[in-house]
């Protein structure tokens, strides 16, 4: 199989083919997440990522950003309170008006805004979604244990969930352990190399896995 060319992909109109659905599924992503905390985890995310922002944005150690000194007294002026709105709103992945540094001059009066958006938002999606009516009666279910290993070093269904809301990125490079990277990587060229990549989703130590019982 040839590798895909990314000049033909532009050319044919793709990238902005892939680029809308990237951000549609961004989109829903973000919106499940959210749906997923309750209030307090909700505010924490958002109160961190506004810290952030602002960080990313003057520059300043996110330990110092005091959430009830005005924006002004940060440091935030005219420019980078734009850049800011911009941030949050690609972060959060909803519409804030480009007057918000100045109608909540604060990042404690800015994070409640913005978690009221959120909810508001989630609220109405789930408005709209078509429900689906099952002619099954609900009956009592019994679960007596739950196990996981997945990559991000999970295994535990808390930590699972601790990565999705935190949204860590599990993939990572191939360890040296499974095999000789270097050895076997190469580029799309290389007839004698066995992948073209370095990085991959991988549990932890597999080692122990006791494949006997399956």
């Amino acid at each position: 199989v040839q590798p895909l060319d990314p000049s033909v992909v532009k050319n044919n109109g793709l990238t902005r083919i892939f680029s809308e659905i990237e951000s549609d599924v961004q989109e829903k992503r973000n919106g499940y997440l959210f749906s997923t905390m309750n209030s307090e985890e909700l505010h924490l995310f958002v109160l961190s990522s506004i810290k952030e922002a602002i960080s990313d944005t003057i520059g300043i150690d996110v330990n110092l950003i005091d959430s009830e000194l005005p924006f002004k007294d940060l440091g935030i002026d005219s420019l980078s309170a734009v850049e800011l709105r911009n941030t949050l709103t690609s972060k959060f992945e909803v519409n804030l008006p480009p007057t918000i540094i100045i109608d909540y001059p604060t990042i404690s009066e800015l994070c409640k805004y913005i978690e009221m958006v959120i909810g508001n938002k989630n609220v109405k999606e789930f408005d709209n979604t078509n429900i689906i009516h099952s002619n099954f009666k609900k009956s009592d279910i019994f679960i007596s244990g739950i196990g996981i290993r997945v990559p991000g070093d999970a295994s535990s269904v808390f930590k699972f969930w601790k990565n999705m809301i935190s949204l860590v990125t599990c993939i990572s490079e191939i360890p040296y352990e499974r095999w000789d990277v270097d050895k076997l990587f190469g580029n799309y060229n290389d007839k004698n190399a066995t992948y073209y990549t370095r990085k991959g989703g991988f549990i932890s130590i597999v080692d122990i896995f006791d494949y006997s019982k399956y």
